[in-house]
C-alpha cells in the first residue's frame, strides 16, 4: 500500500522510487522557471510554484529549502541541458581550430538570442543588489561555465602548438565577450535584436572567429 506523504507517493516508511523522484524534481523545475519567468525571482511564490507543479510546498522545501537553492537547481539543469552538450559535442572535437571556434561561436549566440535567456538575464540584473546570491548561481552554471570550459579548449590548443597565448582565461572572456555583449547590452535595454536571421548571426561569428585566430593563431617559423 502507499500513501502520500507533502505530495510524493511512498511506499512504506521508506524513500520514493528513484524515477519517480526525479520526475517530481522535473515538475518543480518546470514550474518554477514558468514562474520566475513570469514574475521575477522576488515575487515568485513558493505557492504558486507548487500549484504549478501540483505539489505541496512541503515537498518543494525538503528538496529545495531555500528559494535561492531552488534557483541554483534550475539554473544546473539548465547547464547539463545546454552547456554540458555544447562542452562534449564541440569543444572537444578535434576538427582544426576554427570550425570548432565556428561551432562553439554558432551555439552560444543562438542561446544568447533565445527569449528565456534574455529574461533570465534581465532578472539577475533586476535583482542583483537584493539577492547577490543569484548571480553566483547564474554565474558558475551558465557564463562562467562556458568561458571555463573554453578556456580549457583553449589550453589543449596552446598545448598543441596550434595557439599561441598568454593568458588562455583572458582570452576565453574576450571571445565570448566579442560575440556576447552586444546582444546582452540589446536585451538589458529592451532592444530589438542587433543579428536578425541566419545571414547575421553567420557574419557576427565569423568576424569574432577571424579577429581572435589573427590575434592567436600560432605563426609558422
Amino acid at each position: 500500500m502507499s500513501e502520500t506523504i507533502s505530495g510524493v507517493k511512498r511506499r512504506g516508511s521508506g524513500r520514493p522510487p528513484a524515477r519517480e523522484l526525479e520526475a517530481h524534481k522535473e515538475a518543480i523545475l518546470d514550474a518554477a522557471t514558468a514562474t520566475f519567468l513570469e514574475h521575477g525571482y522576488s515575487k515568485a511564490s513558493t505557492a504558486e510554484i507548487a500549484r504549478r507543479a501540483g505539489a505541496s510546498k512541503q515537498t518543494i522545501y525538503s528538496l529545495y529549502p531555500s528559494k535561492a537553492e531552488l534557483f541554483a537547481a534550475l539554473m544546473q539543469r539548465r547547464s547539463a541541458r545546454l552547456i554540458d552538450p555544447l562542452a562534449s559535442q564541440v569543444l572537444r572535437d578535434d576538427a582544426p581550430v576554427e570550425e570548432v571556434l565556428r561551432r562553439f561561436a554558432f551555439q552560444v549566440v543562438r542561446l544568447l538570442l533565445t527569449e528565456v535567456s534574455q529574461r533570465l538575464h534581465r532578472i539577475i540584473i533586476s535583482e542583483a543588489k537584493s539577492f547577490p546570491e543569484l548571480v553566483g548561481a547564474f554565474w558558475a552554471n551558465g557564463p562562467g561555465w562556458g568561458r571555463e570550459t573554453l578556456k580549457v579548449y583553449l589550453d589543449a590548443q596552446v598545448a598543441g602548438g596550434v595557439l599561441e597565448v598568454g593568458n588562455t582565461r583572458y582570452a576565453a572572456n574576450q571571445f565570448i565577450g566579442s560575440l556576447a555583449d552586444v546582444i546582452v547590452m540589446h536585451s538589458m535595454l529592451m532592444l530589438p535584436t542587433p543579428l536578425e536571421g541566419e545571414k547575421a548571426i553567420g557574419d557576427w561569428v565569423e568576424m569574432g572567429v577571424s579577429a581572435f585566430l589573427r590575434a592567436y593563431r600560432k605563426m609558422g617559423d
